[in-house]
């Protein structure tokens, strides 16, 4: 649940929450993915079940809102299937990206892709006239993020297409990422109850 100082708490009476770090080259120990084994449902049994979101703890384990009890996270870092990797191989999470990208100015919208190791494309749609600058402002920052030897490839598209499953995924990998060479194993995990 999200309070009103803008941090998740778990809520403690209805779950527990697993937190698995991410390995420290990827960004852990404080972003990780939470394992939630739910209480008092009648209907399903979920044990130490993978949500598919990797979060940011809060560094302090205190929030402005009064509420301790539980593990306090300061962000949702995105979705695992999400991940897209630097040309080094580092985890960069959908928010990572995200910040980076929707900085770029006079951006309407943008699908960004990994196809390869050291290969990305960004979908944009802007006004044409617009198009160089942010083709120009897309290389830099994203060379930034990802390494000065990254491919980037920009592309102008009229809009961005939904999913089949009608959800919009702006950042995706080509790539099959192996998770486990992204996470701790299982004897680094944090339990929270």
């Amino acid at each position: 649940m999200e309070c009103e100082a803008g941090k998740f708490h778990q809520n403690i009476d209805f779950c527990r929450v697993d937190f698995q770090p991410l390995k420290k080259e990827h960004g852990g120990p404080l972003i990780g993915r939470i394992l939630v084994t739910v209480f008092q449902n009648p209907w399903t049994a979920l044990i130490r079940f993978d949500v598919g979101d990797l979060v940011h703890i809060a560094e302090h384990q205190t929030c402005s809102c009064g509420r301790k009890q539980g593990l306090i996270l300061s962000a949702i870092e995105g979705r695992t299937m999400n991940v897209t990797l630097t040309t080094n191989g580092i985890a960069v999470t959908q928010r990572m990206a995200d910040e980076v990208i929707s900085g770029i100015d006079n951006l309407e919208e943008y699908k960004f892709v990994q196809t390869g190791p050291k290969t990305y494309d960004l979908f944009v749609v802007c006004k044409t006239s617009l198009f160089p600058d942010i083709t120009q402002q897309a290389h830099h920052v994203l060379k930034q993020l990802y390494g000065q030897n990254a491919i980037i490839t920009v592309r102008q598209i009229d809009a961005v297409a939904s999913e089949v499953s009608g959800k919009y995924r702006i950042i995706a990998s080509e790539l099959e990422i192996d998770e486990e060479t992204l996470f701790e194993n299982s004897n680094t995990q944090k339990s929270v109850q």
